[in-house]
């Protein structure tokens, strides 16, 4: 799912003209709290993902689960956040981004309450797919307030945004988890307590959020359907790219995805290595990868970007 988001994310990247500059000028404060706010979807997007792909062994062994109850968890939630994401934009085009961007977070966390309190199997999956949906319908309503409220010249970086908060969310999870790693359940519901935590405060922190003279934040706001046709996504400047960066996902995916869902389930039944091993692991491999997204931030709305993207 989070593929899928940035596939959109790139092809509305691609469609909109870069900035030639060689440095991009100082953006307000207010649209970077705005871009913090929104891309924290982000964040517990993939932070839920890696959560319950870390407290999987766990779980199985405390509720005696069956190979099939951890697809079902894996497999549930993944599907969870395609529905969501289906219904989140509708919803948002329909009764305001700004109220699916704001309580789609009291769902969120109303979900993650239920996986930490869950005494059996049935309502961890209750839990974990309410959860799914929530994050699902956050994603794309926050990409579609940076959209709303960014200035061309700055689309780019406070896009890019969302993917810093994403390997951060990748980062920190791994660094919780691992610390957490022999505490067995209660080291899960710590885990997942972090996320809990921080929705809570993406909460307060959108609530807070104005941006005087600019659409799409204010949980009251309605925006009319659109009434831009769906043939438009075939229109010869957003048919390439959305084929390019569609393919490219396509085969990524499949690597990512099974990596990040079952990764930490299938170094500890395949290899044997302990929670603490299997979670430590990826705490070498990301870092490098969120200073090159936070270098990518400064570069987003130049020239480089084109010139970057092919070596993606």
């Amino acid at each position: 799912m989070l593929a899928a988001t940035r596939l959109l994310t790139i092809t509305m990247l691609r469609v909109t003209p870069p900035r030639i500059a060689v440095r991009s000028e100082r953006l307000p404060a207010a649209l970077w709290r705005m871009a913090i706010a929104a891309g924290l979807a982000f964040y517990l997007d993939a932070a839920t993902l890696l959560s319950v792909a870390i407290s999987l062994p766990i779980w199985r062994d405390h509720f005696s689960l069956s190979v099939w109850q951890v697809g079902l968890l894996t497999g549930g939630l993944a599907f969870a956040v395609a529905v969501g994401a289906l219904i989140g934009g509708w919803l948002g085009d329909r009764y305001g981004r700004g109220l699916v961007f704001t309580y789609d977070l009291v769902v969120f966390v109303l979900g993650t309450l239920v996986i930490i309190t869950a005494p059996n199997g049935i309502l961890l999956t209750v839990g974990v797919i309410i959860v799914g949906l929530a994050a699902g319908a956050d994603v794309p309503t926050a990409l579609a307030v940076i959209a709303d409220n960014a200035p061309d010249h700055a689309r780019g970086r406070l896009t890019a945004v969302t993917q810093v908060l994403w390997i951060g969310a990748v980062l920190t999870t791994y660094a919780v988890g691992f610390a957490v790693s022999t505490l067995g359940l209660l080291g899960t519901r710590i885990l997942i307590g972090h996320v809990v935590l921080l929705a809570v405060l993406t909460l307060g922190l959108r609530l807070a959020l104005t941006i005087p003279g600019r659409p799409g934040l204010e949980p009251s706001t309605h925006h009319p359907k659109s009434k831009t046709p769906a043939r438009a996504l075939l229109a010869a400047g957003t048919l390439l790219p959305l084929l390019l960066t569609g393919t490219f996902f396509l085969f990524w995916n499949i690597a990512s995805s099974t990596l990040g869902n079952y990764g930490p389930y299938i170094l500890r039944t395949a290899t044997g290595l302990s929670q603490t091993q299997a979670t430590g692991l990826a705490l070498v491999a990301f870092p490098p990868a969120l200073v090159i997204s936070v270098i990518f931030v400064r570069l987003a709305d130049t020239v480089w970007r084109d010139r970057l993207f092919p070596w993606r």
